[in-house]
């Protein structure tokens, strides 16, 4: 006689076989794992611009680590900048970083704490800080000194060349057309920022930016400002130095064409508000276009010796100053600001005189009504008065009416009477505008 299989017996042993060998992989060691290292992330954010002898650069200070961990571990950042002279018959091969910090000169370097649980008073962002914090912008300016613009020679980019090559490419004599040489490339200064960890350990470096170190154009003139209610216009003349358009562009979608030579592009400007800023002794310092990074008004930059700015308050100073803007080899070069013109504007602009005048007559008085004037600075309105015919006109009241009516019970029956409305601004002293045209109604 056959004995019944013992299926669950036999399932429970295996389950206590598995949970003894899951236990025991358990305990097992397996392969030390590396340290964890913390690296602040790369500046993604860094920008130059050159204004005559000085060069701005601006970044943004990193506030996360590699791995996206806050706030990030960083020390300082380090700014570093080396002056070459590029060659265009031999483009030069991009130097490894620590190459490139080989020749480089440490121009600035930026202690960085994290960032403030709260957001610092008024009285903390008034003084000068030590350190910046994290995910601050930081505009540093480096004067161009006769040492920095002496372009360093490196020996990497130019041992590979072969001289017996090179005489021999000299002998050979090629038909060209009779053109003139290009200038030779002026020096230019490469800027890079790394940070530094509390460690010690450096950040990916940012990318390297560019500027030119070509001479500038020489400074417009002061700017001429005039102005109306609304708009400041300002003009200016040209440089001497000036960089005149050689050629219009060619249009034509029958037959395209580009020119046989390509020209650097015409000089334009830009033109900057120049705040003024009194120091702790009382004297008054250019804060618009000196420490700050200095942002023009006009975005896209002006091909004109003129410029329109719609921002006029009265009573309140604003100077302009220019400068004169070059492209060389697709980088740009400001040059010197002109002298600054400085304009407080006066309001002696009369509003306009009212119009729809109504008079209606009723018993022992005449009611007038007017429309409103549109300008935002009317005070208000006066009344004139007259006998009809050929009257001179007078101010009823002597003070202006806020309302766009007015009810004259001061009448004679029988009596005409011109009527006519002025409107007065809030202006000190205050303008008058000419008088609307007159209505005649007789009292009854």
């Amino acid at each position: 006689m056959s004995r019944p299989l013992r299926c669950g017996k036999v399932l429970s042993k295996a389950h206590v076989l598995a949970a003894i060998g899951v236990a025991v992989g358990c305990g097992m060691r397996g392969p030390p794992l590396p340290p964890l290292i913390i690296v602040p992330a790369a500046v993604t954010v860094l920008e130059t611009q050159r204004f005559d002898g000085e060069v701005f650069v601006r970044f943004e200070v990193p506030s996360e680590n590699t791995d996206g961990s806050e706030p990030a571990d960083l020390d300082r950042v380090e700014v570093y900048a080396l002056t070459t002279r590029p060659d265009p018959e031999r483009p030069a091969r991009p130097l490894p970083l620590a190459e490139w910090l080989d020749h480089a000169t440490l121009v600035a370097t930026v202690p960085v704490d994290a960032a403030p649980d709260a957001p610092p008073d008024a009285d903390e962002e008034s003084t000068q800080r030590d350190a910046v914090y994290q995910g601050d912008e930081v505009t540093l300016v480096e004067v161009l000194t006769p040492g920095i613009v002496l372009p360093v020679v490196i020996e990497s980019e130019t041992a590979d060349e072969d001289p017996l090559e090179s005489e021999a490419l000299d002998e050979i004599v090629t038909a060209a057309p009779f053109v003139a040489p290009p200038l030779p490339p002026s020096p230019r200064r490469t800027y890079l920022a790394v940070g530094v960890s509390t460690q010690g350990r450096e950040s990916s470096p940012s990318v390297r930016v560019n500027v030119t170190l070509a001479d500038p154009v020489s400074a417009p003139s002061a700017p001429v400002v005039t102005y109306t209610e609304t708009e400041f216009t300002l003009k200016w003349v040209a440089p001497l130095t000036v960089r005149l358009p050689i050629q219009a562009p060619v249009v034509d979608t029958a037959l395209p064409s580009e020119p046989s030579i390509q020209f650097p592009p015409a000089t334009r400007y830009l033109v900057y508000v120049v705040e003024t800023v009194v120091d702790a002794e009382g004297e008054d310092t250019a804060g618009g276009v000196g420490r700050q990074w200095p942002e023009p008004l006009n975005l896209l930059p002006a091909t004109e010796t003129s410029y329109i700015d719609a921002a006029v308050t009265f009573g309140e100073e604003r100077c302009y100053t220019v400068r004169a803007l070059h492209e060389i080899y697709s980088l740009q070069v400001r040059g010197p600001a002109a002298p600054p013109t400085c304009v407080t504007p006066i309001d002696t602009f009369a509003p306009r005189a009212p119009v729809g005048v109504i008079a209606v007559a009723s018993r022992d008085a005449i009611s007038l009504v007017w429309d409103s004037n549109s300008e935002a600075d009317v005070a208000g309105y006066l009344v004139l008065r007259g006998t009809a015919p050929g009257a001179t006109l007078q101010p009823l009241t002597s003070e202006p009416v806020v309302e766009t009516t007015y009810r004259d019970a001061d009448v004679e029956t029988d009596q005409r009477y011109l009527y006519a409305v002025q409107a007065v601004d809030n202006a000190t002293p205050p303008n008058v505008s000419p008088p609307s045209v007159e209505v005649t109604e007789q009292a009854r």
